[in-house]
Formats: structure tokens, C-alpha cells, sequence
């Protein structure tokens, strides 16, 4: 079940969403505000089907044309296999931040660890490797980096 979560931050509100996003969800009917500014934090979301993903694109770009601007933080796995799908999966937004996942050869743990954008566009898509929170151990970048950040070379 998708749930959305409204909260504050000063003056602009923060989305925090969760679950599966699929023809059964309605950005529209869901999100409502009237400020001029929002910050989606998308760490919660699962999985965006193809009808979700229309659905994304379709809301996001309906902001864009009110002229609202709106950023992505902590972006899930979910939500940067989609950037890297569809060009306009943004629709115009800031993207701040990611999840990367990580493994731990030495526990065989599978960790996930946020970075800012900034930073992955500065050391130019390398991810550092990152010590295991259970053994202390070296985790390393579980996925290929030309293809989990693909979607860096779009931003603007």
C-alpha cells in the first residue's frame, strides 16, 4: 500500500513517500499544497511500475507548469533505475541526493548508504567504498557505475 507522509521544513513541505507506485496510485488525488516550492523524499519507495511511472511524470510535469519548484531527496534504488530509464522521469526536478547499495564481502551484508549529488558529480560518478556497519569490514559499490549513474550525465 502507497502512503504519503506531509511534513515541514520552515516554510516548504516535505512529501515522504512509501511503497509501490502503480495504476492504483493518483499523485494527483494524494499531494496537495499551495506553496511554490516542495521536497519529495523518495527513500521509501519500493518499486514504480510502467502505469506508476506515467503517473509520476504526468504530476511532476504538471508542477513544472505551475511553475513549482521541487527537488528529490534520498532517492531510492527504485527511483534511480527510473531516472536511468526514462529521460524525463524527473520532470524537471532537483535531484539532491541518492541511495547507493553496497555489499560487504567479508559478512556478505548488503548495505545502503545516501550521497549527495554534489558530490558523485564531483568525483565524476566514483562511489567510494564505504566500512561495513555489522563487521567493520570494506563495502564496496554493488552495482556497475556507468549504469547506476547513467542518469548524472543528464543533469542539468
Amino acid at each position: 500500500m502507497f502512503q504519503i507522509q506531509k511534513k515541514t521544513s520552515g516554510t516548504v513541505p516535505v512529501f515522504h513517500l512509501i511503497g509501490e507506485i502503480d495504476e492504483n496510485v493518483n499523485l494527483e488525488d494524494l499531494i496537495q499544497f499551495s506553496e511554490t516550492e516542495a521536497i519529495f523524499h523518495t527513500k521509501g519507495v519500493t518499486r514504480i511500475n510502467s502505469a506508476g511511472a506515467r503517473s509520476w511524470i504526468y504530476f511532476f510535469e504538471s508542477l513544472q507548469k505551475k511553475g513549482i519548484h521541487f527537488s528529490f531527496t534520498e532517492c531510492s534504488p527504485a527511483i534511480v533505475d527510473q531516472m536511468n530509464l526514462i529521460a524525463n522521469f524527473r520532470a524537471g526536478g532537483k535531484v539532491i541526493s541518492i541511495y547507493v547499495p553496497f555489499s560487504c564481502k567479508s559478512c556478505k551484508s548488503e548495505l545502503f548508504a545516501v550521497f549527495p549529488i554534489a558530490q558523485l558529480v564531483q568525483s565524476q560518478g566514483k562511489v567510494p567504498d564505504l566500512k561495513c556497519s555489522k563487521c567493520g569490514g570494506n563495502a564496496h559499490f554493488d552495482e556497475i557505475e556507468d549504469e547506476y549513474l547513467g542518469f548524472l550525465k543528464r543533469l542539468k
